[in-house]
C-alpha cells in the first residue's frame, strides 16, 4: 500500500467501527440472500459481539492505562539518548481519542464483526464495497470480509493514533469475545440448524 493510500485509509476509517461493520453486514447478508430469521440472527450477534467488545477495551484501557501516540512522540524519554521529542507533531487524522492507546477498539471490534460474519456466513470470500461517514462520497472495495478487517485494523497505525502492540492484543480480544457470543448466544433450535451451524469454520486469514 502506497503512503497516498495509507492516509486515505487513516481518515477513511475514522469513524465510529460499528457502523462500517453494520454496512458490511447488510452487504454480506443481502449478497448471501439471508432470509429475514438469519439476517436477525447475524445482526443480533454481530452488535452483540460488538457491545460486549467495548465493554472488554475499555476495561482494559484504564487498567494499563497507556500513553497515545502523540503523547509518546511529543515527550523527551529521560535517560534514552537514541530518542527525540516533536513537540509539535499530531496524527494524520488532526485529534486522538480522549481515552487510553491499549489495547485498540478498532481492531477489538474488527476481529469480533469479522468472527461473527464468517462463522455464521460460512466463508470469507466476498466482494463488498464500505463507504465512510467521515469521507462522504468515497467508497473503499475489498474482496473479502478478513480484508477489509486487516484494513480497518491497521487504519489506525495509518491515522497516527495507535501502536502495532494495541492492535495485536486488540484482535485476540476481539476473537475471543466473538468466540464466546458465537458458541453461547442465540443458538437454532432446531437439530438440523444445529447441525448446521456446528460445521467447522473456515479457516481465518487475519491471525
Amino acid at each position: 500500500m502506497s503512503s497516498a493510500d495509507q492516509v486515505l485509509a487513516g481518515r477513511f476509517w475514522n469513524g465510529a467501527i460499528q457502523n462500517y461493520w453494520n454496512e458490511i453486514a447488510q452487504s454480506a447478508a443481502g449478497a448471501e440472500r439471508l432470509p429475514t430469521a438469519a439476517s436477525a440472527r447475524l445482526f443480533a450477534l454481530l452488535n452483540l459481539a460488538a457491545a460486549d467488545s467495548v465493554i472488554a477495551f475499555y476495561d482494559a484501557k484504564y487498567t494499563y492505562n497507556f500513553w497515545r501516540p502523540v503523547t509518546a512522540i511529543r515527550a523527551a524519554t529521560v535517560g534514552n539518548s537514541e530518542t527525540m521529542s516533536d513537540p509539535n507533531w499530531l496524527p494524520e487524522v488532526g485529534n486522538t481519542p480522549p481515552d487510553p492507546s491499549y489495547p485498540g477498539a478498532h481492531a477489538t471490534v474488527s476481529a469480533a464483526a469479522l468472527e461473527v460474519l464468517v462463522s455464521v456466513l460460512k466463508r470469507d470470500r466476498l466482494a463488498l464495497t464500505v463507504t465512510s461517514e467521515v469521507l462522504p462520497g468515497v467508497v473503499r472495495s475489498f474482496g473479502s470480509l478478513s480484508d477489509a478487517a486487516e484494513e480497518a485494523t491497521f487504519s489506525r497505525i495509518f491515522a497516527g493514533v495507535h501502536f502495532r502492540f494495541d492492535l495485536t492484543t486488540g484482535r485476540r480480544m476481539g476473537r475471543s469475545v466473538a468466540d464466546f457470543a458465537v458458541d453461547n448466544f442465540l443458538k437454532p433450535r432446531s437439530p438440523e440448524d444445529a447441525a448446521d451451524d456446528d460445521r467447522p469454520r473456515r479457516e481465518r486469514r487475519v491471525q
